[in-house]
């Protein structure tokens, strides 16, 4: 992340303030995910599947904004996660490209789960098309404002 929000992240971190999502940050880390931090930092953050807690890089230097984004698009995960909600939303192959170098890679439902939560959460690293944009919008609609 390491810049400023635009306009348009702003915009769409107020739609994403949620209803239902309330899952801690977990700031007592394992030593293997202050390894995996250490090893690579520009995993700002992540979730934390077997006690539903957000881990977020203790090695970064994000900026209060940036934090909060990276709260919100782990709190996506969780709740995913947690709900099996895996969107149906078709992957792209400059997407299935980007993903293949992450710990993402040949995980088909974790990238749609990773594309859909950084979409709600304003993080725009991954270009989302149109149709998946409206797929997600419809997904969540009960719980965005």
């Amino acid at each position: 992340m390491g810049q400023a929000l635009k306009p348009k992240q702003k915009a769409i971190n107020k739609m994403s303030r949620i209803k239902a999502l309330n899952f801690g940050i977990r700031d007592q880390l394992y030593p293997d995910e202050i390894n995996f931090f250490k090893e690579n930092p520009t995993t700002t953050g992540m979730a934390s599947f077997e006690d539903d807690k957000i881990l977020l890089n203790p090695f970064s230097t994000l900026l209060p904004e940036e934090k909060q984004s990276v709260i919100m698009n782990e709190s996506w995960r969780l709740y995913m996660n947690k709900n099996n909600i895996v969107p149906k939303i078709p992957i792209t192959r400059e997407q299935f490209n980007y993903f293949n170098n992450t710990p993402y890679r040949g995980d088909i439902d974790a990238i749609k789960q990773t594309i859909t939560s950084r979409f709600l959460s304003g993080d725009q690293s991954v270009e989302v098309t149109d149709e998946q944009k409206k797929t997600i919008r419809n997904m969540f609609k009960g719980m965005i404002k």
